[in-house]
């Protein structure tokens, strides 16, 4: 195959009075509900690109993924050091495109936003730099043909802010994704919102995708055909537990909307310390541990008798620790999402 994949890629009222006409896009994959496919199981592998790993190290990484037998690799733009300031850096950009010819994989692409309230995140009406890292998230996902791209829902810039600063955060999202499903659709692109994990800063700063009532009601108000929802199920089964809401509910009211799915396990033991470190947190068992399905206690099976009419793409999420654990992750995965696919072809 020649270079990369390509391939697709009351206050609501006020909001749409108000808000410039935009034109709805078309999408290769349109989010409509949509019968069974063959299963589309990625992995999210990357770079420790900081350290200094060559950007030309992924080529093997992405063969040895296809060989396992994945259909596609979530990369992190953060790690991959392309985007800077909303912009590609030209060299860097090349180097990248050359390590992806003959991509034997799909790809998609998870945002800046990672685990602060500091680099992409939307809720911050502080500084348009925000929303310029978001873009460059965007641009650099056409780039490399990536299908989707991964952001994070936001949280205040401030600690602690009170509901006024949190309703004109919450807005200021809105836009932003409406603006940036706008680029998307362009490039065949869909942006997927995620749902996060109670950590002490998250809650600090009122991130209101810890509960995915929440993060339905949000993405259901951007109300654009490119924007959707990831549902991370390892982070909604610790916000579950933390918050005392019903896991199983709250997946099966967002269901709808999620086009694409982070899978990993956990204990569903919160750890809201942030200098835990990461191998502390494996020795303690607490946290978003990124566990294989199976070796933690999240309902996997429970979780894929629920329907997800949008076909969503399934991306395993494991610590580097777990490489060695790949194949198995893998051969769970396929088996959930044949669970899944078996009770769809049964109702119709």
């Amino acid at each position: 195959m020649e270079g990369w994949d390509q391939a697709a890629g009351v206050e609501r009222e006020q909001e749409v009075a108000t808000r410039p006409h935009e034109t709805k896009l078309s999408s290769p994959t349109p989010l409509s509900p949509s019968p069974p496919y063959a299963p589309r199981i990625g992995i999210s592998a990357g770079l420790d690109a900081e350290n200094g790993q060559p950007l030309a190290a992924l080529r093997p990484l992405l063969a040895r993924m296809a060989e396992i037998g994945f259909s596609h690799v979530e990369l992190s733009g953060k790690s991959l050091a392309v985007a800077m300031g909303g912009r590609l850096v030209p060299a860097r950009l090349a180097a990248l495109q050359a390590a992806l010819e003959g991509c034997p994989v799909r790809l998609t692409l998870h945002g800046t936003n990672v685990s602060s309230a500091l680099a992409g995140n939307l809720m911050d009406v502080t500084t348009p730099n925000q929303r310029r890292v978001a873009e460059g998230d965007v641009a650099l996902a056409a780039a490399i043909g990536a299908e989707v791209v991964v952001m994070h829902s936001g949280s205040l810039r401030d600690l602690y802010g009170d509901d006024d600063a949190l309703q004109a955060a919450l807005a200021a999202e809105r836009d932003a994704l409406r603006a940036l499903g706008d680029e998307a659709g362009r490039h065949g692109i869909r942006i997927a919102v995620e749902n996060i994990d109670p950590v002490g800063d998250y809650i600090a700063r009122r991130a209101y995708g810890l509960r995915l009532e929440r993060l339905a009601e949000q993405v259901a108000r951007v109300d654009h055909q490119q924007v959707g929802v990831c549902l991370d199920v390892g982070h909604a089964f610790l916000a579950a537990n933390y918050l005392g809401a019903d896991f199983l509910a709250g997946v099966r009211e967002i269901a709808p909307l999620a086009i694409h799915l982070h899978v990993n396990d956990n204990l569903g033991r919160t750890q809201l310390d942030g200098a835990v470190a990461a191998d502390e947190y494996v020795a303690l068992g607490d946290g978003d541990l990124h566990l294989v399905p199976g070796w933690g206690v999240v309902p996997f099976r429970d979780v894929f008798t629920i329907p997800f009419p949008h076909d969503p793409i399934v991306i395993v999420e494991l610590r580097s620790q777990f490489d060695e654990h790949i194949p198995e992750a893998l051969h769970v995965t396929q088996e959930l999402v044949a669970l899944q696919q078996a009770i769809a072809i049964t109702a119709q």
